[in-house]
């Protein structure tokens, strides 16, 4: 999913129209010397570490929870090789391990899904407080930290769950 999209921007953007070439670029220069000389928030590393792997999830959560059910899976033929089982009981083992195998790793693909984009969501403060409304801007941007961060605690939780679901699902062959 990530492609070519990524979720940073710039964070100032100047563009001049000027008919002049040397007073345009006399402006972007002076722009570009002052955008140096402000004070920079730094870059969190493990968060930049995260982003980069972050697109890996979807993939993590189908193949651990396709593993996890090949365990489960095992360890039901075991037992059902071990006493003779009627033909029906083979039926209902694969009819519940193959529908539930599809739908809890489409789960866990989701969730891995929610899980990147929330990670690479997460926005980093990068605006420079000068006056009232930088502190104002400042603030708006502190409040959008809490759904995202609410997403990541979502899709933990989810992931959770999807594990519980697939330990009874096996509970019911």
């Amino acid at each position: 999913m990530r492609g070519f999209f990524f979720s940073r921007s710039p964070s100032a953007e100047i563009t001049v129209d000027y008919a002049d070439y040397v007073i345009a670029r006399g402006y972007m220069e002076a722009f570009d010397e002052w955008i140096r000389g402000t004070k920079r928030s730094a870059e969190n590393p493990i968060l930049k570490f995260v982003r980069t792997k972050s697109h890996y999830l979807p993939e993590l959560f189908k193949v651990l929870g396709a593993a996890g059910l090949l365990v489960q899976a095992l360890s039901t033929v075991a037992t059902l090789t071990a006493a003779y089982s009627p033909l029906s009981v083979w039926v209902k083992f694969f009819v519940i391990y193959f529908g539930g195998s599809y739908i809890i790793i489409s789960l866990l693909d989701f969730a891995g899904s929610w899980l990147e984009q929330a990670i690479d969501n997460y926005p980093t403060l990068s605006y420079v407080n000068l006056n009232k409304g930088d502190a104002n801007l400042i603030t708006d941007f502190r409040d959008q930290l809490k759904p995202v961060a609410w997403r990541f605690v979502s899709g933990c939780f989810l992931a959770i769950i999807l594990g519980i679901v697939s330990t009874k699902l096996e509970k019911l062959i």
